[in-house]
């Protein structure tokens, strides 16, 4: 759709390189500062629950975020979208729900994770490029209205005192 991709991250990233692809990462540019003024002036933000996305609040910019760690530590805007790694333990995949009532909640620590038996599951391939097609259209419609299973779980997370916006593939997936 003539969107310029430009690749952020860290210069240890392993990455082909893509047609119509900017790799920022290797870059001898590539600076915290540069970061912010690429995000200022982008159309939209996908990135993960790290790094410069904290940038993308700031400018405004609607944003996409894969593979979230720590919904507690996530900026709650309208037009942010989250899909968050689905957590196990013994196998099963925590509710939303179970997962903000444990204390898993609140780590900032995979050691703590780990030792209690959970585990992260990334994001599937199809997961991500169904979240992505649902941003893309929400970008442009510029129309970010909550689905009523999403305002529904926005109420319930209250409590919580969290807002993420959570996209409602997930919220079919893993109801609370």
């Amino acid at each position: 759709k003539g969107y310029q991709i430009v690749l952020m991250g860290d210069a240890a990233l392993s990455v082909v390189k893509l047609d119509g692809v900017i790799l920022y990462c290797k870059s001898k540019i590539q600076s915290v500062v540069n970061d912010s003024i690429l995000i200022k002036n982008c159309n939209f933000y996908i990135g993960n629950s790290s790094g410069p996305m904290v940038n993308a609040p700031f400018y405004h910019k609607p944003q996409l975020l894969l593979n979230a760690m720590c919904l507690a530590t996530l900026f709650s805007q309208e037009n942010q979208r989250v899909l968050p790694k689905t957590i196990t333990k013994d196998g099963k995949s925590l509710t939303i729900r179970e997962l903000f009532e444990s204390p898993i909640y609140y780590f900032d620590s995979n050691v703590e994770f780990d030792r209690l038996g959970y585990k992260y599951q990334d994001n599937s391939e199809e997961e991500i490029y169904e979240s992505v097609l649902e941003f893309e259209k929400l970008v442009e419609s510029n129309d970010f209205s909550l689905t009523n299973k999403q305002e529904i779980f926005k109420k319930n997370i209250k409590s919580y005192h969290m807002g993420a916006y959570i996209f409602k593939g997930f919220l079919c997936n893993h109801i609370l």
